[in-house]
C-alpha cells in the first residue's frame, strides 16, 4: 500500500521517524532545477537576440534543434531518477516538486520562443499566459491533493499520529485508525495560502493570455523603433505597425532593401508584398534594387532529346523553374521569337503576345493543373529526318512592367524586342539545344 510506514507494529507506539526521502533523488531534482535556472534565461536571451537580429528559418530551426537537444540530454542523464520520483516510490518536499515541474514547463515553452519570428510579439504573452496559468492550476490542485514526505500520520485528515498505539481514533477526524493501511508518513500539505496564490495565479495567466490574443497590438507601441523594424520584415502584424509611422526616405530605402534581401531566399507576407509592390508602382525602387529582385529569375532552356534516330518524333519546349519575386505586383512576363531547327530560318511557335513566366514550370503541366497548350508555353514536334546534329535555338525577352507596356512589343527584323516605353527591367536570353540524330541501322545497332 502507498505510503505506509513498514516500521508500524499494531500494540505499539507509532515511532517518531526521518521523513522518507530518497537523498539521490533529491539532489538530481535540484540538480535539474539549477540548470533550468540557468538554460531558461540563456536560451531566452538568444532566441530573441537572433529573431531580430537574423530572423531567417534557418536560424529559427537552429536555435529550436539546439534548445531541444538540451533539453533532451538532460532527461536523457537523469531519466531514471526522473521516472522513479513519478512514481511516487519515494516523495520528495512538496516545493522542490513544483520547482522541477515549473522548470520542465518552462524549458517546454521557451523552445517555441524562436516562431516569435513569425507569430510576433504575441507569443510572448501567450507562452507566459500558458505557463503561468498551468501553474496556478497546478498549485490549485496540490492545495487539494499534494503530499510530502513527513510524520506518520492520518490517511484521511493527515494529522500527525505520533505516540499514539494501534488501534486507535484519530484525534482530529475522529477515524478509527485500525492497522498501519489507515495511516501515511506522506501526509497532504498544508499551505492555506497555496490555493489562493493558484487562484492569483491563474487571474495573471488569464491576463497573459488576452493580451496575446486580443491586444497584442499594445506590445508593439512600446517596442523600441530598431527592435520593431527588425520584426517588421518576418512579421505582419509588427510591420503594419512599423509603417504607419512617417518615415524618411533613408528609412524607407532601408526598409526596401531588407525585404528584398529577406525575399530573394525566403517567403514574404502580404503586407510586406503589398508594400513592395506600392513602391514599385510608385517608381520608388531604383535600378539596383529591382536588379536585386529579378536575380530570382532562373534558367530557362529549351527542354527535348539530345539523342534521337531517324523517324522519330519528339516535343521541344521552353521549360525553367518557379520564379522567386515578392508577389503578383512583381508579376514577370517573356516574348518567345520561335524555335530555330539547323540551318532552317523558319520560326516555330513563336508570338509577339506576351506569355507568363510562371508557366514555364513543368510541374505545373506533370500535376495537370495547368493546359499544356501553345497560349501558356511554346513547344513543337520536330521529325528526324536525315542523320546528322540539329542545333535547335530561341530568343527569349524576359520583362517586368506594366501590362499597358506590354501591349506594345513587336519583334524586328532583326530579331530584337522593341517595346515603345522602355520596361521597368527586361532582359534578352539566347537559347540553343542540340540534338544528334542517328541512322535507324545504328541506333538499332546500338541498342
Amino acid at each position: 500500500m502507498k505510503y505506509v510506514h513498514p516500521d508500524i507494529v499494531v500494540g505499539e507506539a507509532i515511532p517518531e521517524i526521518e521523513p522518507r526521502i530518497d537523498a539521490q533523488v533529491l539532489a538530481i531534482v535540484r540538480k535539474f532545477v539549477r540548470l533550468g535556472y540557468v538554460f531558461i534565461p540563456i536560451y531566452v536571451v538568444i532566441a530573441i537576440g537572433f529573431v531580430f537580429i537574423h530572423p531567417s528559418i534557418f536560424v529559427l530551426i537552429g536555435t529550436m534543434l539546439v534548445g531541444l537537444s538540451i533539453w533532451v540530454a538532460l532527461f536523457v542523464r537523469y531519466r531514471e531518477s526522473l521516472k522513479k520520483m513519478k512514481k511516487d516510490e519515494w516523495c520528495i518536499p512538496f516545493v522542490d516538486g513544483m520547482k522541477y515541474r515549473a522548470v520542465s514547463a518552462g524549458i517546454g515553452i521557451s523552445l517555441l520562443l524562436p516562431m516569435m519570428t513569425d507569430i510576433g510579439l504575441s507569443l510572448i504573452p501567450l507562452m507566459g499566459g500558458v505557463w503561468i496559468l498551468s501553474s496556478g492550476f497546478a498549485l490549485i490542485a496540490v492545495s487539494r491533493r499534494g503530499r510530502q514526505p513527513g510524520q506518520i500520520s492520518c490517511d484521511a485528515c493527515s494529522y500527525p499520529l505520533v505516540g499514539l498505539v494501534l488501534p486507535c481514533m484519530c484525534p482530529e477526524c475522529g477515524v478509527s485508525v485500525l492497522e498501519a493501511q489507515y495511516t501515511t508518513y506522506c501526509p497532504r500539505i498544508d499551505f492555506p495560502w497555496l490555493s489562493k496564490f493558484g487562484v492569483l495565479l491563474v487571474f495573471f495567466g488569464g491576463m497573459g493570455l488576452y493580451f496575446g490574443f486580443v491586444r497584442s497590438d499594445i506590445l508593439y507601441d512600446v517596442l523600441p523603433s530598431p527592435a520593431l523594424k527588425a520584426m517588421a520584415i518576418t512579421n505582419d502584424e509588427a510591420f503594419e505597425r512599423y509603417t504607419q509611422n512617417p518615415m524618411s526616405a533613408e528609412e524607407s530605402n532601408e526598409l526596401t532593401e531588407s525585404l528584398i534581401k529577406w525575399g530573394q531566399s525566403n517567403w514574404l507576407g502580404s503586407p510586406q508584398r503589398d508594400w513592395l509592390g506600392g513602391r514599385k508602382v510608385a517608381g520608388k525602387l531604383t535600378e539596383d534594387q529591382i536588379e536585386a529582385i529579378m536575380e530570382g529569375v532562373p534558367p530557362i532552356l529549351i527542354a527535348g532529346p539530345t539523342v534521337m534516330r531517324v523517324g522519330d518524333e519528339t516535343e521541344i519546349s521552353l521549360e525553367s523553374t518557379e520564379l522567386n519575386t515578392p508577389g503578383s505586383s512583381f508579376a514577370v512576363f517573356y516574348f518567345f521569337r520561335g524555335f530555330e531547327l539547323g540551318e532552317d530560318s523558319t520560326l516555330y511557335s513563336g508570338s509577339k503576345e506576351y506569355r507568363w513566366w510562371k508557366y514555364l514550370h513543368e510541374d505545373l503541366y506533370r500535376s495537370g493543373s495547368v493546359a499544356d497548350d501553345p497560349s501558356n508555353r511554346p513547344f513543337y514536334l520536330i521529325k528526324a529526318e536525315h542523320p546528322g546534329e540539329v542545333v535547335v535555338r530561341g530568343r527569349v525577352v524576359v520583362v517586368l512592367t506594366d501590362i499597358k507596356d506590354l501591349l506594345t512589343f513587336v519583334w524586328d527584323e532583326d530579331g530584337e524586342g522593341v517595346f515603345k516605353n522602355k520596361p521597368l527591367w527586361v532582359r534578352t536570353i539566347d537559347l540553343n539545344h542540340t540534338i544528334v540524330i542517328e541512322s535507324a541501322s545504328e541506333g538499332g545497332e546500338g541498342g
